[in-house]
């Protein structure tokens, strides 16, 4: 948007309990997508409906080439047995992921505005090689693509003798107020149900 331009949020009621909302310049070029039926079941509450900023804002901080990393040591409670994915005492897959996530938040969750956080919601990863128990896992990631809410990672895993894993992985950024009220919506609504 250039400088001296003025911005406005419409709301357009498109159904009882649902609206749709988009920001516009002065000239009424969309300047955002319309929002979604992710926000429908909000109603109590219009300020929910629509986000009443740029969708991109939230990730503005966030660029390819970002990095970010997490180690663990693997005791017996990282262990297959131990997280029911298999019978082997090695690095169980599921704990492989906790590490790579927590790489992910390593590399941008400290650059999100306040009130946001990121999820996960994609992993493509293979876990190829077998570490045991008392040797140190590491996993690295590096942003490749923000589009929108939704950060794209390259992944890699090593442990202290080889790498045992790689992948992809998204994370979408979420405002944790409005994440909040549509998982209570969601709650609500379940239990009116029994």
């Amino acid at each position: 948007m250039t400088r001296g331009s003025s911005t406005a949020i419409f709301f357009v009621a498109a159904r009882p309990g649902f609206s749709v909302g988009f920001i516009a310049d002065s000239s009424t070029r969309i300047i955002s997508e319309p929002c979604s039926s992710r926000f429908a079941g909000s109603f109590r509450n219009p300020a929910l409906l629509c986000p009443l900023e740029n969708p991109v804002s939230s990730t503005e901080n966030l660029k390819p080439g970002l990095k970010g990393a997490a180690e663990l040591v693997v005791g017996e409670e990282h262990t297959a047995p131990r997280v029911g994915s298999g019978r082997v005492h090695v690095l169980a897959t599921p704990v492989m992921i906790n590490v790579i996530e927590a790489a992910a938040l390593a590399a941008i969750e400290h650059l999100l505005p306040g009130g946001h956080q990121s999820l996960g919601t994609r992993l493509d990863i293979r876990h190829f090689a077998a570490t045991p128990v008392g040797m140190r896992v590491r996993a690295e990631v590096e942003v490749v693509k923000v589009e929108g809410r939704t950060v794209s990672f390259r992944v890699a895993v090593n442990d202290e003798k080889e790498p045992i894993g790689d992948g992809t992985h998204e994370r979408m950024v979420v405002n944790v107020a409005r994440f909040d009220v549509r998982v209570q919506d969601k709650v609500t609504m379940v239990r009116g149900r029994t």
